[in-house]
């Protein structure tokens, strides 16, 4: 039962504001498919394993039961269903296994007798209902309690070998009955037991952070317990970009994230653009959005436009440069290079609307003269707004963006002493092809790194699909689970010679 919990568990590990920045829904489809995948491992897994040696004593009788090892287990037939407004429910009948092992007690009255021998056990017809529920811890993180439980085995079968075991397969039958009337006991307590001493404090423990370009994390804490429906559970995520060590609100909510009541695929996310609008706020407000232009920084070719002295140049369709865009550039240093300090002087901000991704980007370009002797010379500052159409489109876990068409006004905002006034729009030339050839350029390398989702151990995306909403992005996806035997010694259910930790 430990096998279920855990990829419960596995689920919920991928989860305030007034509105979430992001949800996450696993459908019926996709519980039904966890499910399957802890019954296909359990399988697996549980043929010819050895249990651990069970030691005990009752008054004067003192027992060992040693060398216990599983030698077949037949497959349940099971469900994993939500139960509407409670949590989830899980469903497992017709289970059986037969196990073989050593037993060998002590009884003292006025002398000591023993014995020894070996046994094999058959328990088939095994059923239980188990209900949990979720709940969110003051960190953000979820928890899980049993709500209830019930259990029934239709069959226990024991037969003894050595010693005197022909005297007690005579009163097998009462053995097996007390057997069958512990062994139902056991298994609610256990399972109850399981969810409160291994999986709750399992998801206490986990990540809840995914880092964002090596600088910033995503928080994806619970900002409320999960929703429940007859279709699906959804987990309502913070979903917000912070800075490590100066953690702040950011000074705008989250808008509401369109309802869809879509349940044909496994899994959904949906991740609104207050995600992306955080981190701008948060590179933006920690100077990462600020930086120094020069002609180094873009092709060759194009280079020639950041002089103050043009350069013949007969093979080319024209030949111009700034200090002939800007004459007094030309005339006041010539032989120089321009350099541009950009930096943003607000947030950059990104629109989503069906279909359509647009990003926003307003600035500062302070204007300098690079001359042959190093020395740097302030000559103005242009205030430009930048706007960006974006494409974006899954690849594996990510959704990987790209410029599609850009445009740049500016106006002029500062000027040195003495340089003069200047037509603004003599600048659109190389602002242009600094935008063409550097900028988006520059943002298609970053949108090439992608922007990760939230990730769940060994389980991989199907067939993502991206969609385009009003203030948000969708992805819908099935999954498939990378088969990975460490995740039971991970969690606690085998210890490191390969035995259940079964008490």
């Amino acid at each position: 039962m430990e096998i279920s919990l855990v990829f419960l568990g596995v689920l919920i590990s991928v989860t305030g504001a007034v509105n979430p920045g992001g949800r996450i829904r696993f459908t019926e489809k996709g519980l039904n498919y966890a499910n399957q995948v802890a019954i296909d491992l359990l399988s697996a897994q549980v043929q010819g394993l050895h249990v651990q040696d069970q030691h005990g004593s009752k008054g004067k009788l003192r027992y060992d039961l040693t060398n216990l090892q599983i030698r077949s287990f037949t497959r349940p037939q099971s469900s994993l269903t939500t139960n509407p407004g409670r949590g989830l429910q899980w469903r497992a009948n017709g289970i059986g296994i037969a196990m073989t092992g050593n037993w060998h007690y002590e009884y003292r009255i006025l002398f000591k007798i023993k014995d020894s021998g070996s046994f094999d056990i058959s328990v088939s017809g095994v059923a239980f209902n188990l209900d949990v529920t979720f709940g969110v811890d003051p960190s953000g993180r979820p928890t899980i309690a049993p709500t209830g439980c019930s259990s029934s085995i239709d069959r226990v079968r024991i037969k003894f070998h050595g010693g005197l075991s022909w005297l007690y397969n005579l009163f097998s039958g009462k053995v097996e009955s007390e057997v069958k009337k512990q062994l139902i006991n056991i298994m609610c307590r256990e399972a109850k037991k399981a969810v409160l001493d291994n999986a709750d404090p399992a998801l206490a423990k986990l990540k809840v952070t995914l880092p964002i370009f090596k600088k910033m994390l995503l928080d994806y804490t619970l900002t409320e317990p999960p929703h429940f429906t007859s279709q699906y559970m959804e987990l309502p995520v913070k979903g917000e970009v912070f800075w490590p060590s100066a953690r702040t609100e950011a000074p705008f909510e989250a808008p509401v994230i369109p309802k869809d009541a879509d349940a044909s695929r496994m899994a959904y996310v949906w991740l609104s653009q207050y995600v992306l609008n955080t981190l701008g706020y948060v590179a933006h407000k920690h100077g990462l959005t600020s930086y120094l232009f020069t002609r180094n920084d873009i092709p060759e070719e194009y280079r020639f436009l950041f002089n103050a002295t043009c350069v013949n140049r007969p093979s080319a369709a024209f030949t111009t440069c700034l200090g002939r865009l800007v004459q007094q550039i030309g005339e006041k240093y010539p032989k120089s290079t321009i350099e541009l300090g950009l930096a943003t002087t607000k947030r950059p901000y990104l629109t989503i609307v069906p279909g359509k991704l647009t990003g926003t980007f307003e600035g500062d370009m302070d204007y300098y003269a690079r001359q042959p002797d190093g020395n740097r010379v302030f000559l103005f500052t242009a205030n430009a707004t930048l706007r960006l159409s974006l494409d974006a489109h899954m690849e594996g876990e990510k959704v990987m963006a790209s410029v599609s068409s850009g445009k740049i006004t500016t106006d002029i905002k500062k000027i040195a002493p003495g340089f003069g006034k200047f037509d603004p729009t003599s600048l659109k030339f190389g602002l242009d092809t600094m935008v063409h050839a550097f900028i988006i350029p520059q943002l298609n390398e970053l949108g090439k790194k992608g922007f990760p989702l939230i990730h769940m151990d060994n389980m991989y995306l199907v067939k993502p699909e991206l969609v385009l909403l009003k203030d948000s992005v969708m992805i819908a996806t099935d999954l498939k689970h990378l088969t990975d035997t460490r995740l039971f010694y991970e969690v606690g259910l085998k210890d490191k010679n390969d035995h259940w930790m079964i008490h």
